[in-house]
């Protein structure tokens, strides 16, 4: 069911946690939604068709009757195709949000740029001496991205 599927996709996109994000389901979720609703308005475009052709032999009130169905699945698609992009928008905010606050951790953290050094053999020592060519980096990267935060 499409609902369902939008209804899943919705608590999906909404998380905000930077670890529990899970953008292979949200990109497939999407991917079928979008081809979802593709199909369901081409079924009524189908169904539109099926009634117009056989009007002439409906009487006013099935002919009235059966426009009303249309037109009530056109509402409901169309309140889907709005709920999905309100959802997409959502997501997108978040991931948005998600770049900026783990930017800010990256940035912020002045202990982030040694324990990377150390595993590349650029940064102090376990010791607390200087590794050759090492020890000065994290300490002006870290000022080079406070300074830039000022501007």
């Amino acid at each position: 069911n499409t609902c369902l599927k939008l209804e899943k996709l919705t608590m999906l996109a909404k998380r905000k946690s930077l670890f529990d994000d899970r953008p292979v389901e949200i990109q497939e979720l999407t991917y079928i939604i979008k081809q979802d609703i593709n199909a369901l308005n081409q079924q009524i475009t189908r169904l539109q068709a099926l009634i117009q052709g056989h009007n002439s032999v409906r009487t006013a009130h099935g002919q009235k009757h059966s426009n009303n169905v249309v037109t009530t699945l056109q509402k409901r698609i169309f309140t889907m195709s709005t709920d999905f992009k309100s959802v997409l928008e959502v997501r997108m905010e978040n991931q948005k949000a998600k770049k900026e606050r783990a930017q800010q951790f990256s940035s912020l953290d002045p202990t982030a740029s040694p324990s990377q050094g150390r595993r590349n053999g650029d940064g102090p020592d376990p010791g607390g001496g200087a590794a050759a060519g090492g020890g000065a980096g994290a300490g002006a990267t870290f000022a080079q991205h406070s300074s830039s935060a000022l501007y």
